[in-house]
């Protein structure tokens, strides 16, 4: 028995399972990890959600990158015990492409914190009471400004993930130093676009209209359902 289980070690060490197993186990046990953890502080938090809607918008929103986080974190970890039994191309494939999920559930993570503390101004702050005005003007704030937070997370992860990559990074160095009246073209393109963008920031920071504010459209009365950084949307 000793001496089959030895041969069956021998063959996955010259395979190379030996090492592909470690890091499936190692990416089982970081899902094992973060399910204990999360149903812990369920459990701790069980019935605080109307008096902590933070936390509780936090394990609701946080689940999904974390589930993917605690695997990549775990693999990453353990493949310096099986380096040596990947080729160097292999390596770098594992390395880039770890670091990338890495990157992609941190950008996931901190958008969905974002969402819970959205969620949590929500709960804290009603529309749906006579005097809204100040809780309208929290909201509509902080509702454009998780926007345009995201946005700035979304696009600086993609630049990151991409300089991963030797030959992505070579074709925007080469883009970057071609670019010439193409860059020109496109810049004056978008001056519009960049107007809208500015305009709804400034929307979200000066409050000329909230979240639920009447207004007069063209004769007809609505009211503001939803204000992005680019367009306003107006229930009739």
């Amino acid at each position: 028995m000793d001496a089959l289980l030895t041969e069956a070690l021998n063959v996955l060490r010259r395979t190379g399972l030996d090492a592909v197993l470690i890091l499936a186990g190692a990416a089982v046990l970081g899902g094992l990890v973060y399910g204990a953890v999360h149903r812990g502080l369920r459990a701790l938090t069980r019935g605080l959600e109307g008096t902590l809607p933070l936390r509780g918008a936090l394990l609701r929103r946080t689940r999904g990158p974390l589930r993917m986080l605690a695997p990549v974190a775990c693999v990453y970890l353990a493949l310096p015990a099986v380096r040596a039994s990947f080729a160097d191309t292999t390596q770098a494939v594992l390395d880039n492409g770890l670091q990338g999920l890495f990157v992609v559930g941190v950008a996931w993570a901190l958008i969905a914190v974002l969402y819970a503390v959205e969620e949590a101004v929500s709960e804290r702050y009603k529309t749906d009471v006579p005097d809204n005005l100040e809780a309208r003007k929290i909201i509509t704030q902080t509702r454009i400004l998780r926007r345009i937070a995201a946005t700035a997370i979304v696009v600086i992860a993609g630049g990151i993930v991409l300089m991963q990559y030797d030959p992505l990074r070579e074709l925007g160095t080469g883009i970057l130093a071609s670019a010439g009246i193409v860059g020109i073209v496109v810049g004056v393109a978008a001056q519009r676009t960049l107007g809208d963008l500015i305009a709804g920031i400034q929307i979200a920071l000066t409050q000329p209209i909230r979240v639920e504010d009447v207004v007069i459209v063209e004769g007809e009365f609505g009211w503001i359902e939803e204000i992005t950084l680019t367009y306003v949307v107006v229930r009739v």
